[in-house]
């Protein structure tokens, strides 16, 4: 095997090796981290739709019931076609008064009476997730559960303290609360046919609505859910339901069958005809408002680099396609000019055939070439000599 030959299969070595290092790092990262995704109150998309805090399957129960369900992000001239908006914000903060306006005096361009469905953001599903699996758990990986829960509790108890709350809005006010409490008792229409003792519902600060509002949902006093009637501008009365919390709502509370009935009965709030819902996503500022609706650009591929772990993976493999690729350059320096062969050189074409037939690895082949050369070398010399011979 000559030196060209054993630097490919080196490079070829030095690749297979990268990738299945890459591949074992990757997976002992994914072992050791077993992250889960935690972002809030989106529908859908490569990070958020399958999230523990997502709303994918209160969305698909709307599907299910016949309705037109959608995402979007913002108010806008879009957003006025939509018969029902479901909005989860990911922000402990209250609504500010231009969004609330936005929904009173811009909304609505549909055939019927809108409705708003607003899910308190008090409530966060990591911890639940962790308490979940804590008692499923190998022995090895106890004392890491444990920490994963107790680090996801000091988490949310942080940025719930840390968030700015107003106490007042157009729609309700905010009481204040330092400690969450569990729900142990149902009253009020929809706690017919539920369970309470199998309900995992955590109520924290209180969203507190008007005395004009009837009490769908409640608990010792407290509101879980409630409904109102309120003039708008132009589509007469808008029905505003709200709902304290996502911890019977979201995609991870959901798992729970009291839950899914609860859920049930807030889909049939919106009646039996097919409506446009609208899940409005989100953050900390609360939905923008917009004269125009935003360009929705097409996917170019580059998503990947934002998901974990595929980020990871590309990463790694850039690299290692950047030194592979070096490897395979030719040695820098100042060019030289190779002295090259003199074309009548005979002896070239005896060594390049021999390279070729050393390839074969086949000795037995090689011999039969050679003695057939041999022979039909012979038999031609013999005919030029008898052709000489007769001429002569």
């Amino acid at each position: 095997m000559n030196r060209r030959e054993t630097t490919s299969w080196s490079s070829w070595l030095l690749l297979l090796v990268g990738v299945a290092g890459i591949l074992l790092v990757v997976v002992w990262y994914m072992r050791l981290e077993d992250r889960i995704d935690t972002s809030y109150g989106h529908r859908s998309g490569v990070i958020g739709g399958k999230s523990v805090n997502g709303t994918a399957v209160l969305g698909e129960m709307f599907k299910q019931a016949g309705h037109r369900v959608h995402s979007w992000q913002a108010l806008s001239p879009k957003i006025r076609k939509a018969d029902v908006i479901v909005w989860a914000p990911d922000s402990y903060d209250l609504p500010r008064d231009e969004v609330c306006q936005w929904m009173l005096d811009e909304w609505y361009e549909g055939d019927y009476e809108p409705t708003l469905i607003y899910i308190g953001r008090d409530f966060d599903a990591e911890p639940l997730y962790w308490k979940k699996i804590q008692p499923r758990a190998p022995a090895e990986q106890a004392t890491e559960v444990r920490m994963r829960l107790t680090d996801a509790q000091s988490h949310v108890q942080t940025e719930r303290s840390a968030a700015l709350k107003t106490t007042e809005s157009k729609w309700f006010d905010l009481e204040k609360k330092k400690k969450s409490k569990k729900v142990r008792t149902l009253s009020g229409e929809w706690s017919d046919q539920i369970d309470a003792s199998k309900v995992e519902i955590e109520l924290g600060d209180r969203l507190l609505p008007s005395d004009e509002a009837d009490v769908l949902l409640a608990t010792e006093g407290d509101v879980l859910v409630s409904r109102e009637m309120i003039e708008t501008k132009y589509a007469g009365e808008l029905t505003l339901i709200v709902v304290q919390n996502g911890s019977f709502l979201l995609n991870l509370p959901l798992v729970n069958h009291e839950h899914r009935k609860l859920a049930g009965r807030l889909v049939d709030e919106i009646g039996p005809e097919s409506k446009n819902v609208v899940f409005l996503e989100s953050g900390a500022e609360g939905p923008p408002i917009r004269e125009t609706d935003p360009e929705q650009r097409m996917p170019t591929g580059m998503e990947f680099f934002s998901v974990w772990p595929m980020n990871y993976v590309i990463l790694h493999l850039a690299v290692l396609g950047v030194i592979f690729c070096f490897s395979r350059l030719p040695i820098f320096g100042v060019p030289k000019e190779l002295p090259s062969g003199a074309p009548t050189d005979f002896g070239l074409h005896v060594a390049a055939l021999g390279r070729l037939l050393e390839k074969t690895n086949d000795s037995g082949y090689v011999t039969a070439r050679l003695r057939q050369y041999q022979q039909t070398s012979r038999s031609e010399t013999s005919r030029q000599e008898s052709s000489k011979t007769g001429r002569g």
